[in-house]
């Protein structure tokens, strides 16, 4: 009997130390695998911080690109913009060059009673609105010297004299609207007439208040407008009737 027990002993006591030797390996096994583990993370951990940050460089550089685009597209809208002003003076240039037949000109002027073809522009309400028009513009008549004075006192008797070297002349036109592009809107008649001596010199402009005076008016298609206007031309020499018809070409009329 007491073999068995102390048989039994042994064995319960072999038994407990197997039981501590596996108890005292297992933490030695975590240890040992807890680095690893913690590693292996770290570095995960690392990968995925690399991976977004090449996301958004790669994000950026096509934000780069897109903002570089908008600025090209802005460059040349500004310079198209910066370069229209001169495409209009240019072909404002070629309108006049083209409607110009040598008739009217100062080295080919036009005669008393002749009339002027011009191009016009009426305004619309907004600033940049506009109608193309055409004018005929014609010079009836010229009256010179005593008789043209007479008929400026006969309007009103404060009209100064003609200074010396010059005299009155009293020219009547005629303007008529024969097109134009808009119904709504009128053409303004303007007293643009300019004597230009032999010489090529302005005479000089001194008012007057005249009868039945020139311009003012506003005349719709088909309509007309005429009267006279005063001006100062020499006593001796040459002169032309000049008429500033812009945007079309100046015209001459010759006086004989």
């Amino acid at each position: 009997m007491k073999r068995y027990l102390l048989t039994g002993g042994v064995a319960a006591v072999m038994l407990l130390g197997a039981c501590g030797d596996g108890e005292t390996e297992e933490p030695a096994t975590v240890e040992d695998e807890s680095p690893e583990t913690t590693e292996d993370e770290t570095a995960t951990d690392h990968s995925e911080e690399v991976e977004e940050l090449r996301a958004e460089n790669e994000s950026l550089q096509e934000r780069v690109a897109e903002l570089e685009e908008e600025n090209d597209a802005l460059t040349e809208i500004v310079e198209s913009t910066e370069e229209e002003p001169e495409k209009e003076v240019e072909e404002e240039e070629i309108t006049e060059e083209s409607t110009s037949t040598g008739e009217g000109t100062r080295s080919n002027p036009l005669q008393i009673g002749d009339t002027a073809q011009l191009e016009a522009r009426i305004n619309g309400d907004d600033f940049d609105e506009r109608f193309e028009a055409s004018v005929d513009l014609t010079v009836n008549e010229i009256i010179i010297g005593e008789e043209a004075y007479n008929m400026l006192v006969e309007e009103n008797p404060y009209n100064d004299p003609a200074p010396e070297g010059y005299q009155w002349a009293l020219i009547h036109a005629t303007s008529e609207l024969v097109e134009s592009e808009t119904e709504d809107y009128a053409y303004y008649v303007m007293d643009r007439f300019e004597i230009v001596e032999e010489d090529g010199s302005s005479a000089p402009r001194e008012s007057a208040v005249t009868p039945d005076s020139y311009g003012g008016d506003h005349i719709y298609s088909g309509g007309t407008s005429s009267g006279y206007v005063s001006a100062l031309v020499p006593a001796e020499g040459a002169f032309l009737i000049k008429y500033d018809a812009y945007p079309d070409s100046d015209v001459f009329f010759e006086v004989d």
